[in-house]
């Protein structure tokens, strides 16, 4: 996050080195992203157009980060507790259970997966920093 990822950068290029780096989500969080021109990194799946165009209609601004993954989690926990069967207020493990059981969700970054150890997978997405912004390398 910034500010260690700029600090990081900078005492890099203070000290001459050149040796490539990478990360998973960093350069999308820098405040510069301009630093790091050039560098790939895998970020989180990009969102469907369906989800950035109904975001920006709402809310007139693009889709920030992890705004996806907060629909798409809000949803997930709303079906998993609708789908207990249960009258009164679910338990922990109820929904635990109910979310276990869900292997059809489409959301904000497409088909989401969960599987048997509870983990929620999605599409990753390989971006590059091109002209100080994060971009999906094709």
């Amino acid at each position: 996050f910034s500010p260690e990822i700029e600090i990081l950068g900078k005492q890099m290029k203070d000290l001459n080195i050149n040796t490539p780096i990478t990360s998973i989500e960093s350069f999308s969080l820098t405040d510069n992203p301009a630093m790091f021109e050039g560098r790939w990194f895998i970020d989180s799946a990009v969102s469907t157009d369906g989800f950035s165009e109904s975001y920006n209609k709402k809310y007139n601004k693009n889709v920030g980060v992890a705004s996806g993954n907060a629909y798409d989690a809000i949803n997930l926990f709303v079906r998993a507790v609708e789908s207990t069967n249960n009258s009164e207020t679910p338990s922990g493990q109820e929904i635990t259970n109910s979310l276990g059981k869900i292997s059809d969700y489409s959301g904000a970054f497409g088909q989401l997966i969960i599987d048997r150890d509870g983990i929620i997978r999605s599409q990753p997405s390989v971006k590059i920093i091109r002209e100080g912004k994060a971009v999906v390398e094709k």
